[in-house]
């Protein structure tokens, strides 16, 4: 006997409740109480897009120009990451958020799923601004340092943060600044 306690409720399944006599329908009492979805995350490897050595800016923002759409790079800010192996070869790369014309959220939370769940060794961020301006701004800088602690604690190394415009790029790695 259950005695009515959602305590002892709690701790059961289904069909050790089936006896409680004082629950009118035990499947709707323990519904939402145990029953908790699982997530499932699910990455898939676009054949598309062809693994890329990157050992320089250079080569990382010849890369970043494909990606980034010629067409709006100058009308609303983008933040990308790009995904690396052992090799520094490319594994893959995430769209992560679109913002406005000076500005787009960046959640590290979600930096780091697509991270993990990739499997890379390496990381390199990118942004661009529509302004055409390379200078980065305290934002841009605090975000770089925000990944960059929270890949610490994965081994995963930011290699660089790039700010890309319609004719141009800045590395934070080139300038020191990363």
């Amino acid at each position: 006997m259950c005695g009515g306690k959602w305590q002892y409720i709690s701790k059961k399944n289904l069909h050790e409740c089936q006896d409680c006599h004082t629950i009118r329908d035990p499947k709707k009492a323990i519904k939402g109480y145990q029953v908790t979805p699982e997530l499932s995350i699910k990455f898939k490897r676009n054949p598309d897009v062809m693994s890329v050595k990157i050992t320089t800016s250079n080569d990382c923002a010849n890369f970043l120009r494909n990606i980034f759409n010629a067409d709006t790079i100058e009308w609303s800010e983008e933040f990308i990451v790009v995904f690396l192996n052992q090799a520094n070869q490319t594994i893959g790369y995430a769209k992560l958020s679109v913002g406005g014309l000076t500005s787009v959220v960046v959640d590290v939370r979600s930096v780091m799923t697509y991270a993990i769940n990739s499997r890379c060794t390496a990381l390199i961020l990118a942004h661009n601004h529509p302004s055409g301006n390379l200078i980065p701004s305290q934002a841009d800088k605090l975000i770089c340092e925000k990944v960059k602690q929270a890949c610490k604690i994965f081994d995963i190394t930011v290699l660089d943060n790039l700010i890309l415009t319609k004719d141009s790029h800045y590395s934070f790695c080139d300038n020191g600044i990363l």
